[in-house]
């Protein structure tokens, strides 16, 4: 008979007060790695909403298509989505616009879209801007005329560090009251306007209950907007190393030009270089009209040394005025500027007064001037 198999002696069972401390030890740990977790996932987040928002050095914003930006005259603004530019327009917006007199330049038109104020007596609203290279004095640019005669702007306006002029005034027409607010300011040599009209139709024009009045500050504080964005813009400077170079060692002067854009004609009395515009010259080619844009450098002797008034006076009797007198400083001497159908910009050197025309435009050219001794 087999002998019965002993028991082995075991150790005493533990309590199974360790099982808390293993759940909570557990719970610590599975825990603390996830609090960890949602940290690093928090701080990724934060990092990528911030990349977002602040560019790098290397890295732009996207452009929102908003920004409206005038390389030939220098200045930008930015629109909001109530807002359309004039080629986003059926038709464009000319004939609804209010245009400045003539020898104005319109640059650039937006208008209010009129669903902005669906179910009101709003009409229209309209900002454009505008250029006049003739008007060269601050005198002369800080006025304005409505057809009820020559005004005075009487307030300012600081607009991103720049101060405008302002005025308004109210018209009517076909049961509509337009008002008109005008920002004018003279900025390299000539004279720039904002005007943004709005209309408003009479309110006894509808069905009584079919729309409400429209709250024209709601409709100012949308143009308001706009305005303040307005700044003035450096352009880039241009490659100029493949254009031509003008240098007279007699008189000391220098000046390139972009033969794609120019070419020389045969100079005047006096003239030491005339330049064309060929897109101008082919267009009045084209259509037997228009004028001919052209840039003339000239250069008379002054044995009198007279002063620059003094000899715009005594060289050119019909062209000067004193109200279109405006100092200035070009090439790093004193200048000055007049006339109104042509315009001649006067500066010297030595006994040597140099002649340009017009005063405003050919920046690209102008911009190359410079003393060769």
């Amino acid at each position: 008979m087999e002998p019965t198999p002993q028991p082995t002696q075991q150790s005493p069972q533990p309590k199974k007060h360790w099982l808390p401390v293993l759940i909570a030890l557990i719970i610590l740990i599975v825990g603390g790695g996830f609090l960890l977790w949602l940290a690093k996932e928090a701080k990724d987040t934060n990092q990528e909403i911030k990349d977002q928002q602040t560019p790098t050095d290397n890295q732009q914003p996207a452009d929102d298509g908003l920004t409206i930006t005038n390389k030939v005259y220098g200045y930008s603004f930015k629109i909001t989505p109530d807002f359309s530019t004039e080629n986003e327009l059926e038709g464009g917006i000319a004939e609804q616009a209010y245009f400045p007199k003539p020898g104005w330049k319109t640059a650039d038109s937006v208008a209010l879209n009129e669903t902005t104020f669906n179910g009101t007596n709003f009409g229209s609203g309209i900002m454009t801007v505008a250029v006049h290279p003739k008007i060269t004095t601050q005198a002369e640019c800080n006025t304005y005329d409505a057809g009820s005669g020559v005004k005075q702007l009487t307030t300012t306006q600081n607009i991103n560090n720049v101060t405008f002029h302002t005025g308004s005034f109210t018209g009517a027409a076909a049961g509509t009251k337009y008002d008109t607010k005008l920002y004018h300011v003279l900025h390299n040599g000539m004279c720039y306007e904002i005007n943004a009209t709005v209309g408003i139709s009479n309110i006894g024009n509808y069905e009584p209950g079919t729309i409400k009045e429209v709250n024209e500050d709601d409709v100012w504080k949308k143009f308001d907007e706009v305005i303040n964005t307005f700044t003035f813009i450096t352009p880039a400077k241009a490659d100029t190393s493949n254009w031509n170079t003008y240098s007279n060692a007699k008189y000391g002067i220098e000046l390139k030009y972009p033969t794609e854009k120019y070419e020389l004609e045969a100079s005047g009395p006096q003239e030491l270089l005339r330049l064309v515009n060929k897109e101008s010259k082919q267009a009045a080619i084209e259509c037997q009209c228009g004028e001919i844009s052209r840039f003339i450098l000239q250069a008379y002797p002054n044995p009198k040394n007279l002063d620059l008034v003094a000899f715009a006076k005594a060289t050119f009797p019909k062209e000067y005025s004193d109200n279109t007198l405006a100092d200035g400083e070009f090439s790093g001497v004193h200048s000055i500027t007049f006339g109104e159908m042509t315009s001649y910009q006067l500066f010297a050197q030595g006994n040597t007064i140099f002649v340009m025309q017009p005063s405003w435009g050919f920046e690209d050219v102008r911009s190359t001037f410079k003393f060769t001794k």
